[in-house]
């Protein structure tokens, strides 16, 4: 029987417990553990599963997605300024990165979003009697449509990525 060192976080400092693991074929934990693991708060060595969940999947952490090739090697990185090309370009980015199927799918999402977004912004002024908090909700309503705009481009990006053989990668 093989001992995993799990730490126990809590005010006072670290407590360091042993517990009785079945190593997976790559030398984690099962996954069983790490359910049990994350329903505790117990952390293996530096991966903690609730890090892990905050941050986010892969080697960027947050909303970047770091796609590594199965056989090239070859490696992409979703975020950043790709969430400012897609709100702005959405079907164009999807298109100057090599997805035309994908682009052609992202037009009808871009105008649902945006005619979405446009009637929420005119009902929101419409309703509202004061022009102060008309015009900072309707610039509010406006950031949230471009970057629900732009999230949704890079999500479709990653799935094209997906689909051509890259994987998030694990680090």
């Amino acid at each position: 029987m093989n001992l995993v060192l799990a730490d126990i976080g809590d005010l006072s400092g670290r407590q360091v417990v042993a517990l009785p693991s079945k190593r997976s074929e790559r030398g984690g934990c099962s996954g069983d553990q790490m359910f049990a693991a994350s329903m505790l708060g117990l952390t293996f060595g530096s991966r903690s599963p609730r890090r892990a969940f905050l941050m986010g999947r892969g080697k960027g952490g947050g909303l970047t997605f770091v796609l590594e090739h199965r056989q090239s090697g070859d490696t992409q990185v979703l975020g950043g300024w790709g969430y400012v090309w897609g709100a702005l370009f959405g079907p164009l980015y999807l298109l100057a990165k090599g997805f035309v199927g994908l682009a052609l799918v992202m037009i009808p999402i871009s105008v649902l979003v945006f005619v979405v977004g446009g009637t929420m912004i005119v009902l929101m002024a419409l309703a509202s009697p004061s022009f102060e908090i008309t015009t900072v909700v309707g610039f509010f309503l406006a950031v949230m449509v471009f970057a629900v705009h732009g999230y949704l481009a890079v999500q479709l990006l990653r799935v094209g990525y997906m689909r051509r053989g890259y994987r998030e990668g694990y680090y």
